[in-house]
């Protein structure tokens, strides 16, 4: 019996833990937009209610990428 009580504490605890990392991420993400010191922007300064037009900026910026010529530089063991 006492053994399954240390088995509830600690998974309370583990539950505990993983709820405040929630938060964490979901701050990081700008999902909480009722935060009184942040603005609901998420880590790429996206508004959270606006997050379907991160898709097409990347596909924006990645068709500006150009590729990098490969260069055949002779080795010196050769």
């Amino acid at each position: 019996m006492s053994q399954k009580k240390m088995e509830l504490d600690s998974l309370g605890l583990a539950m505990k833990r993983i709820q405040g990392y929630e938060g964490i991420i979901r701050d990081v993400l700008g999902l909480e937009e009722h935060r009184v010191v942040g603005t609901g922007l998420g880590q790429g300064g996206m508004p959270a209610s606006d997050l379907s037009s991160i898709a097409q900026e990347d596909i924006l910026a990645m068709s500006e990428i150009q590729p990098v010529p490969k260069v055949n530089n002779p080795s010196i063991l050769d």
